[in-house]
């Protein structure tokens, strides 16, 4: 029975096998016992009181190693091992949580468990006491992976200057004046052997490189970004000639403004073929004979875009005049 009038027999949920049997899950219990009347003795019962009480169990508390995430909440989890309970039986622990010391990364940090909202169920669950005896547990925060993003384009005109230096954001310590910080170059599509510190300023395109080293929290970062440094406009005029004919050779003068070093400056000259086509020579061309000429030029510099241009040659025909005096010839039959 359940009660101590013996009223209410024992049920399943007692794990007695049918109403009124002996109960084998934890609780208080009456049994009566009773003798009928018989020729020499009356009647008789008695009730007897017994308690089954709850095995006492120890979870064990383990915390999982995570990656650093700047926050110190611990992943926890409670176990009772199945050697503990009786065969058939379950107990699943939940609500048990934990945090870290710190956030930082490290090995074999402290954890501490919090088990005070614990929710234990499971078979059999109502014939257990579950303790959580560690307060505190190990675990390691696993630096996590370094990244490097908002890389600024540094393309820029050829100016003669190196490019500036780009800017970024990184999840890993900069250090003071950027001291943990390495910036490389290469032209691209050559060999990543190839970097180098040395920024670049002549025409290309490149590739810089990125690389902040490892901190307490965050493994190295590297990153790479594509740029170029584009041909600069070559400003160019040419002047031609008007005159009359003087039996010199004529042609056209060009001048070249920007760059203002013109020490790698070359200006080659052309005429028109009948095809249309123009083929370009270092010698100058020039004319002497009366009439009205074209001449192309071509100006070309290192790391400068080519500038092309024409101008024109009229020679005028030179006046010639007569003059006649007059004289008298006596006939003598000759010419």
């Amino acid at each position: 029975y359940v009660d101590s009038e013996c009223e209410n027999k024992t049920t399943s949920s007692d794990g007695a096998s049918s109403a009124g049997e002996v109960p084998k899950n934890a609780g208080t219990y009456y049994v009566k016992a009773s003798i009928e009347e018989t020729n020499d003795y009356e009647a008789v019962s008695a009730i007897g009181k017994f308690t089954i009480s709850k095995k006492s169990v120890t979870a064990k508390v383990s915390a999982e190693n995570k990656t650093y995430d700047g926050t110190t909440e611990a992943t926890v989890k409670a176990v009772v091992s199945d050697s503990d309970l009786v065969s058939g039986d379950s107990i699943i622990i939940s609500g048990v949580t934990g945090t870290f010391d710190d956030a930082n990364a490290g090995t074999d940090k402290i954890v501490n468990v919090d088990s005070s909202k614990a929710v234990c169920t499971g078979n059999g669950i109502e014939n257990y006491d579950v303790r959580f005896e560690e307060e505190e547990t190990k675990a390691s925060i696993i630096k996590a992976k370094g990244s490097i993003s908002d890389i600024s384009d540094i393309s820029k005109v050829y100016d003669g200057t190196t490019v500036n230096e780009p800017t970024f954001t990184s999840t890993n310590e900069k250090g003071e004046e950027n001291a943990n910080v390495t910036i490389e170059y290469k032209q691209k599509g050559e060999s990543d052997s190839t970097y180098t510190k040395t920024a670049p300023k002549n025409y290309g395109k490149y590739v810089v490189r990125i690389t902040v080293a490892a901190d307490s929290n965050y493994e190295e970062a590297s990153a790479t970004k594509e740029f170029s440094i584009h041909k600069k406009e070559i400003k160019a005029s040419a002047d031609g000639y008007t005159g009359i004919y003087d039996g010199e050779g004529h042609g056209i003068t060009v001048r070249v403004t920007d760059p203002a070093d013109t020490s790698d400056v070359e200006i080659t000259y052309g005429v028109k073929a009948k095809d249309g086509k123009i083929n370009y020579s270092d010698n100058e061309i020039t004319y002497k004979d009366a009439g009205e000429y074209t001449i192309y030029y071509k100006v070309t510099a290192e790391n400068h875009e080519d500038a092309e241009g024409s101008a024109v040659v009229k020679i005028i025909p030179k006046t010639v005049s007569l003059e006649w005096t007059d004289k008298e010839f006596t006939y003598d039959g000759k010419t």
